[in-house]
C-alpha cells in the first residue's frame, strides 16, 4: 500500500516478520521501530504483535492499495486456507440443514 499523507511508525512488540519498503525487504524482530514515510509503497508480513502510530491522524481514503503482498496472498497462503475452511463450514451447515 501507499499512504498518501501519513507517516507510519511501527513498533514490533513480539514475533517476527518482514517489511518490504520501496521494494527492499527488512527482517524485523521485537524492539525494532520501522518508519514508513508518505508516498512510499510498503507491505509487511509475518506473525507479529505491532503498535502503530500515524502522523497526522488517520483518515479514510489515505491508503492506496497497489498490489498483493506475495508473502500474504498466494496460492498456498492464508487466503487459500480460509477458503478451504469456509467450504468445509458450508458443507457442514448444508448437512445439518438437510437432516
Amino acid at each position: 500500500m501507499i499512504s498518501k499523507i501519513l507517516t507510519r511508525i511501527y513498533y514490533i512488540i513480539e514475533g517476527n516478520g518482514a517489511f518490504t519498503i520501496d521494494n527492499q525487504r527488512y527482517d524485523v524482530a521485537p524492539g525494532l521501530i520501522v518508519e514508513v514515510p508518505p508516498g512510499v509503497e510498503y507491505s509487511y508480513s509475518g506473525s507479529m504483535k505491532i503498535f502503530l502510530v500515524s502522523h497526522p491522524r488517520w483518515f479514510a481514503g489515505n491508503e492506496r492499495m497497489t498490489r498483493n503482498n506475495p508473502d500474504v496472498v498466494s496460492e498456498n497462503g492464508p487466503v487459500k486456507i480460509m477458503k478451504n475452511q469456509l467450504r468445509r463450514y458450508v458443507r457442514r451447515i448444508r448437512q445439518l440443514v438437510s437432516l
